[in-house]
């Protein structure tokens, strides 16, 4: 009678802790980013060896998962849903591909002849927009469907939308538009917007509107006022052309990165005024974003690490580095602010906890 009443007790307390598995935190950090409750077990040898350049033990101690995924040529971007539930990605091969954190599956679809280069998430979590290596911009919905925004052929559009969901920035090669996400017609025109745009931001109040440029060997970063597209103000800067910019949550403070540059440029975005410079990464710096509390700030290059870094004091907070020969392409910070995906230059896409 022992051994069977063990064995039950036993196959009992393995159900309680897979179902524990599988639930999401509860108490106070019930909203938080699902990627806790992945199974470890979804982590392979080979995609930690992988993250490791064939040793797994290289592997950081900060990798939550590891997507190499469903395209044949591999990731080239992506973006948390607003509600962490999901991380869409785009692919070299014109897909989208959704990845469930919470139950480990995707879904693809094709969207895009050409290659994915940005997607945004539109802040009412239901659409999203991306723009391709072709010069097209879609807008799709989770649940399927959507439309096509004008384009520009032979273009390589950058995209953001405004907090309130209503419009959405599209910057090209001399192009800069202000759309109305709702009427496709209605468009408000930027003043100095003409120059080829490599970079758009909003900031969090959508007041403002931030674009980063390739002026020949030199860039340049206007700020406008997003309602009446007059210009704000010009980020004082030198180098080469901008590559990544992000504002502070609190509209203080806008970040950015440069074409062939190691440092991070942090800015007062009224002044124009540049308040410091980061300067720890060893090769470029390829983009930057700000976790959503505003009091880190987050980064990644071509030195195959992700940084941490305190915007107010320039410190450095933290360094993961992922053991890749190759670059880190392309950063996404979760929701919860702990959590950020990076897209590696092969293709893989990796996620991290890069607090508590």
């Amino acid at each position: 009678m022992t051994r069977p009443f063990v064995a039950a007790a036993l196959a009992a307390a393995l159900i309680s802790l897979r179902l524990s598995l599988a639930q999401p935190p509860k108490g106070k950090d019930k909203k938080v980013w699902p990627a806790d409750a992945l199974n470890p077990d979804k982590i392979g040898g080979k995609e930690l060896a992988d993250a490791g350049d064939g040793d797994s033990d290289k592997a950081p101690v900060e990798l939550v998962a590891v997507q190499t995924g469903v395209p044949q040529k591999g990731y080239r971007c992506a973006a948390f849903s607003p509600d962490g539930k999901y991380l869409v990605m785009g692919t070299t091969d014109g897909k989208i591909v959704a990845w469930d954190l919470r139950a480990g599956t995707l879904a693809s679809a094709n969207v895009h002849k050409g290659s994915v280069l940005d997607i945004k998430f539109n802040p009412n979590g239901k659409t999203y927009a991306t723009s391709s290596s072709l010069g097209k911009v879609a807008v799709r919905s989770m649940t399927g469907g959507g439309r096509d925004l004008p384009g520009k052929d032979g273009g390589s559009p950058v995209i953001a939308f405004s907090p309130d969901g209503k419009s959405i920035a599209i910057g090209f090669d001399n192009v800069l538009r202000l759309q109305n996400f709702i009427d496709p017609t209605k468009a408000v025109g930027l003043q100095d917007a003409d120059f080829d745009v490599t970079a758009v931001a909003f900031s969090a109040d959508g007041k403002w509107l931030a674009a980063g440029s390739r002026e020949q060997a030199d860039g340049r970063v206007w700020v406008w006022d997003a309602a009446t597209g007059k210009t704000a103000s010009q980020l004082e800067m030198k180098g080469y052309w901008v590559k990544s910019l992000d504002f502070r949550p609190d509209g203080t403070m806008v970040a950015g990165s440069q074409g062939y540059g190691k440092h991070i440029n942090l800015w007062n975005p009224t002044t124009g005024k540049l308040v410091r410079k980061l300067e720890q990464h060893t090769k470029m710096v390829n983009q930057v974003a700000f976790t959503p509390s505003g009091d880190r700030l987050i980064s990644c290059g071509d030195d195959q690490t992700v940084r941490v870094w305190n915007p107010d004091t320039g410190a450095i907070i933290k360094t993961i580095p992922l053991g890749l020969t190759g670059r880190l392409n392309w950063l996404a910070v979760a929701p919860d602010g702990r959590h950020v995906a990076v897209v590696h230059s092969k293709g893989m896409v990796y996620v991290l906890r890069i607090g508590d």
